[in-house]
């Protein structure tokens, strides 16, 4: 659970479907605990995640970036550090399922297809970048959801 800015609980839907979707997977192998491994799993990459390593200390600290660039850029740059091919694969499908929801501007949308069509590396490099550029990318990103709630909460609370 998470708290809202107007102090409510809520579950994020993505951490739901990530539960969903490893419980599925366990029960077909017939194991009796299915959820716990999965939550393990992610509260130890929370505890690998080293926010402090994400970013230098000049961006670390408030300068010329606000809070929420700071996370986005952490968020971006942990999620380049494990960039596979089947990421982009997803981000792709997530593009493509927000444009035709009319859910994401055309020009950004022609920028991440462009940019998801380059080398691994090419990627890793752009959406950790520091510039202009990238922060606007990064404000309509198909990587949202790549880590996981743990991860995601370690950054929010960690990186300001």
């Amino acid at each position: 659970m998470v708290y809202t800015q107007s102090a409510k609980t809520e579950v994020p839907v993505d951490a739901l479907l990530q539960l969903h979707e490893h419980s599925e997977l366990a029960r077909l192998g017939r194991r009796r605990h299915v959820l716990e491994p999965k939550v393990l799993a992610d509260r130890a990459a929370a505890s690998a995640l080293d926010t402090g390593r994400l970013l230098s200390q000049a961006e670390f600290e408030e300068g010329g970036h606000g809070t929420p660039e700071r996370r986005a850029l952490a968020y971006h740059r942990a999620v380049a550090e494990r960039l596979r091919r089947a990421d982009v694969t997803e981000a792709r499908q997530v593009l493509a399922r927000w444009r035709s929801q009319g859910r994401v501007a055309e020009e950004y949308a022609a920028r991440w297809e462009s940019l998801l069509a380059q080398p691994l590396p090419v990627i890793r490099r752009a959406i950790g970048a520091d510039t202009q550029d990238a922060r606007d990318l990064r404000q309509n990103s198909p990587f949202a959801g790549m880590l996981s709630e743990a991860e995601r909460r370690k950054i929010l609370s960690e990186v300001r």
